[in-house]
């Protein structure tokens, strides 16, 4: 018999066998709760897999709006900081990120993107310090961002097994 499982179904298997042949026999209390932690990345893997591409081209795309705005609000940059973030928003500015292209690409996107922001915020905080009102206006937008991020980070990570997580629900 030709079968060509998926990812998901692999991993299903996996977590099959685990549970089934592996962890009956597991008596040592830290390799049973190792092991368990395993069956929970698993888990989590399994619901990542159909819409970790669409989450992360439509999470980059929303990055380089962000960074869009971000330049345009620091478009006559009165010092260093302030001129650092106008150039990284004008560099991340790009054209809309297909949600199908190579997973290499744009995980390499997503990354770079993503590590923006500390030396953003980083600027923005000292232009704060300083009583710039546009970092207040720029750091808003930048938690927004990351606010948005970290409750869909919860619900694809950490989403209840039995419930079952909404993935890639907005």
């Amino acid at each position: 018999m030709y079968d060509s499982p998926n990812a998901k179904h692999l991993i299903a298997s996996v977590e099959q066998v685990l549970k089934s042949t592996v962890l009956p026999h597991v008596a040592d209390p830290l390799a049973r709760q190792k092991a368990e932690m395993c069956l929970a990345v698993l888990h989590w893997a399994g619901r990542l897999i159909p819409v970790e591409q669409q989450l992360l081209a439509r999470e980059a795309d929303e990055m380089q709006r962000l960074f869009a705005q971000l330049a345009a609000l620091f478009a006559s940059p009165d010092s260093p900081e302030a001129h650092r973030v106008h150039e990284r928003g004008r560099r991340a500015q790009g054209d809309a990120v297909p949600a199908v292209q190579a997973y290499d690409e744009l995980l390499g996107l997503h990354r770079s993107l993503s590590e923006g922001f500390i030396p953003t915020l980083d600027d923005l905080h000292a232009l704060d310090a300083r009583g710039c009102p546009r970092a207040k206006e720029g750091l808003a937008r930048v938690r927004t961002h990351l606010s948005r991020r970290a409750r869909l980070d919860l619900e694809v990570y950490l989403g209840s097994a039995p419930a079952g997580a909404m993935v890639g629900r907005s």
